[in-house]
C-alpha cells in the first residue's frame, strides 16, 4: 500500500517570513491490523534571535540539514506529542547544540537525549507559543508561531487524500478512520480516546485557547495542507469536541 508523495521531498518550502516546511517521505503504521501509509511533513520557524526551531523532523537528511543551516542557527528541535519523537535523536545528533523540547507525556521507548526538556503552556520562544491539548492517553502541543500567525498542529488536524492511496481496504480505514478531510479534523480514534478519558470538556477549553490566537493559517504533518482560513478549521475540525 503505497501513498502518492508530496513533491518536492525534503525540500524547505517557503510558506510566509520565517516560516518553511519540507515534505519527508511516507512511513507506515498499523491500525486493527492493517498497515496504513503516512505522508510526513516538519516545519521550520525562526525562534526571533537568530536561531531556527524544527518542528516534528521528518528522515534525517543530509543535504536538507544543511539546507536549514544556511538559514540560521538550529536552536531548538521539537517532539510536539508522544507520536512524533521517530526521528528525533538522528536531527539532535547532527545539531548538538539544538535544545530539545518534547512533549508532557511522552514513552519511555522514545529515549530521547538527556538535553531534552518538557514544554508547556506559553511561550516556547520570542516568536512562538503554545497550548496543549490534553487528550488524555494522548497530548499533543499546539504551536503558534506570531510572526506569520501560523498554527501548527501534528495528530490533532489530519487531512489524507483517498485519491493518492492505493488499495481499497487502505482508503477504507482511512475513510472510516475520519482522516480524510472535510473536515481535516483528529482520527476517529484519537477522538474517542480524549472522549472516553472524560477529556472532552479539557480540550474544549484547549480549543478556546488555541482560537484566541486568531491565527489566519493552520499547517498540518499529515496530508493536504487546509485550504480554508485557520478559524473554518478550528471551528469545523474540533466540533466534536
Amino acid at each position: 500500500m503505497t501513498y502518492a508523495p508530496y513533491l518536492p521531498q525534503n525540500t524547505l518550502t517557503a510558506i510566509d517570513e520565517g516560516l518553511w516546511t519540507v515534505d519527508g517521505p511516507c512511513v507506515s503504521y498499523t491500525f486493527a491490523g492493517i498497515t496504513i501509509p503516512c505522508p510526513t511533513r516538519m516545519t521550520i520557524f525562526t525562534d526571533g534571535s537568530g536561531g531556527m526551531m524544527i518542528h516534528s523532523p521528518t528522515a534525517f537528511d543530509a543535504e536538507l540539514a544543511d539546507a536549514i543551516a544556511q538559514l540560521g542557527r538550529v536552536s531548538g528541535i521539537i517532539a510536539p506529542n508522544s507520536f512524533h519523537y521517530l526521528n528525533l535523536n538522528t536531527w539532535a545528533d547532527h545539531f548538538r547544540g539544538a535544545s530539545i523540547f518534547a512533549a508532557p507525556v511522552m514513552p519511555a521507548k522514545a529515549g530521547l537525549p538527556h538535553r531534552t526538556q518538557t514544554f508547556g503552556n506559553g511561550a516556547l520562544c520570542a516568536t512562538t507559543d503554545v497550548q496543549i491539548a490534553d487528550g488524555g492517553a494522548w497530548t499533543e502541543g499546539v504551536f503558534f508561531h506570531k510572526p506569520s500567525g501560523s498554527v501548527i498542529f501534528t495528530d490533532l488536524v489530519q487531512n489524507f487524500e483517498l485519491s493518492r492511496v492505493t488499495g481499497a481496504l487502505t482508503k477504507f480505514m482511512l475513510w472510516s478512520g475520519g482522516a480524510t478531510g472535510n473536515p481535516p479534523s483528529a482520527s476517529i480514534e484519537m477522538r474517542l480516546a480524549a472522549i472516553f478519558a472524560g477529556k472532552r470538556k479539557t480540550l474544549r477549553n484547549d480549543f478556546n485557547a488555541i482560537k484566541a490566537w486568531k491565527p489566519k493559517r493552520a499547517l498540518i504533518t499529515h496530508g493536504q495542507q487546509p485550504q480554508d482560513p485557520a478559524d473554518v478549521v478550528l471551528d469545523q475540525g474540533f466540533a466534536w469536541a
